[in-house]
């Protein structure tokens, strides 16, 4: 069912960028404002079509130009509609700002990439139930390919989830799900993406810089940028076909900014489009 469920949002999102980047090429000759006119209709259409509740959408154009359309309601039940400033949970973009810290912190010599994650975490009491942790390095967390399984497909995690949804979770608690675990793949010798990778990533970075992660993010990031971001985890939506985790509550549509996993550390955030999109626009140019 999960994998289904993928499948749908992949193929969405596949028939929306097609979409787009045939209009793209139109708009060349159109123009933006009916560029922009086009595609909020196709949104609309896809919106009314596949019953999802609401998305926003963001697009850079070659000339910088930007455009941020939203189509759905926010609330079906108060018939608030969605709009293009509504903030919406960000999922894991928000990896590059966290990998964006540890760089900051390799430039100031404070943190080595090719370093086992051992000599930062290795004194904790839980560390060796980590797999592979003998042989995990800094690099391979950052890029996936330490073999660390994902706590947030456990059938305990989802469960415990449910029955706590106001808990906040301790980063060693969600590493917990995991511990003792057959690995992915031999340390450094495949590649599978996992959300656990970036909260032993956030726990490094605290150990470093004696400080909270978010807090470090702050300082570093968001607010030299003057960017508006809220900190979190899951947070309470919509559940609908297009659910990436069928179980639970949570979908395209964001309604209440509650946060249930404030201790995540891999870089969940809810924030604007309007403010993701350029900065991903620069971040994939280089």
């Amino acid at each position: 069912m999960l994998k289904h469920k993928n499948k749908l949002i992949i193929i969405l999102t596949a028939v929306f960028l097609f979409f787009i980047a045939g209009i793209c090429f139109a708009g060349q000759q159109t123009g933006p404002g009916s560029f922009e006119k086009e595609i909020q209709a196709k949104l609309d259409s896809l919106q009314q079509e596949k019953k999802f509740p609401g998305a926003t959408v963001g697009i850079v154009l070659e000339d910088g130009t930007e455009i941020v359309l939203a189509s759905g309601w926010a609330d079906i039940e108060n018939k608030i509609p969605m709009k293009p400033l509504d903030r919406m949970f960000s999922g894991s973009a928000g990896k590059t700002f966290v990998a964006a810290v540890a760089l900051q912190l390799v430039q100031e010599g404070k943190l080595d990439l090719e370093e086992k994650v051992s000599t930062y975490l290795g004194k904790e009491p839980w560390f060796t139930r980590l797999p592979n942790h003998k042989d995990l390095t800094v690099r391979m967390i950052m890029q996936h390919t330490g073999g660390l399984p994902r706590y947030v497909f456990k059938e305990t995690f989802v469960d415990q989830l449910l029955e706590s949804t106001d808990k906040i979770w301790k980063p060693e608690e969600l590493l917990g799900f995991v511990f003792d675990d057959t690995p992915v793949n031999e340390a450094g010798k495949g590649w599978s993406y996992s959300d656990t990778d970036y909260i032993v990533l956030g726990m490094i970075i605290e150990k470093i810089t004696k400080n909270t992660f978010y807090s470090e993010l702050d300082k570093r990031i968001l607010d030299p940028f003057g960017l508006i971001y809220g900190h979190g985890g899951f947070f309470p939506g919509y559940e609908t076909q297009m659910s990436y985790f069928p179980k639970w509550k949570i979908a395209l549509t964001v309604q209440v900014n509650a946060d249930s996993l404030s201790g995540k550390l891999d870089g969940s955030l809810n924030q604007f489009i309007e403010q993701l999109v350029p900065i991903l626009e620069k971040y994939f140019k280089k």
